[in-house]
């Protein structure tokens, strides 16, 4: 039974060594290996990056230590200028490691073409919502002489008269409209 008993004692001290090896292996790598290689509590705040326009952004970026990244999708905003930062992620104000990307949204530089919809014998209240829902700028009413009242007779883009399956651009509701139209008024 000596023989047991040695071999079993040597076998527990074995699997002692063993054990404290591998808590200070561990210990090594999680406390001191691990922290200075993921730059544990080293971080940068994300500047507020909407509303600048894509020449600012590189500067921007560059003082606060991140990288740039366009976002394949572009939004449209009539209100803001093209090539605009609509929106980004992670958000303004949280706190990153240094070198990481910023995924950016801007505004595109053309306006989204939107097919215009028939609007000729419709009432003209009829037509300005459906305008208003589709993005487009109702321009110029000229009314005249028909049988019936308040019907669109006729609807142009820029002077021309368009058809229905015509494309145009949505419009910026500052620079210009969508096009004249022609109404009965009794």
């Amino acid at each position: 039974m000596s023989g047991f008993k040695r071999k079993l004692k040597l076998v527990l001290l074995n699997f002692l060594a063993a054990s404290v090896l591998f808590f200070v292996v561990a210990y090594v790598v999680l406390q001191v290996f691990l922290p200075s290689y993921t730059k544990h509590g080293q971080t940068v705040t994300v500047p507020s990056l909407e509303g600048y326009s894509y020449e600012e952004l590189d500067q921007l970026l560059t003082l606060a230590e991140l990288r740039l990244e366009i976002s394949p999708d572009s939004g449209y905003n009539a209100e803001v200028a093209p090539l605009t930062v609509l929106r980004q992620n992670p958000r303004a104000g949280s706190k990153v490691k240094k070198n990481r990307k910023v995924y950016l949204t801007l505004n595109a530089e053309n306006a989204p073409l939107v097919k215009m919809p028939n609007l000729v014998n419709s009432q003209l209240r009829n037509v300005q919502e459906i305008l208003a829902n589709m993005g487009l700028v109702r321009g110029e009413i000229v009314y005249v002489p028909d049988i019936g009242i308040n019907v669109v007779l006729e609807q142009k883009y820029r002077g021309r008269n368009i058809p229905e399956v015509s494309s145009c651009p949505k419009a910026p509701r500052s620079t210009w409209w969508w096009g004249t139209v022609w109404v009965t008024k009794f």
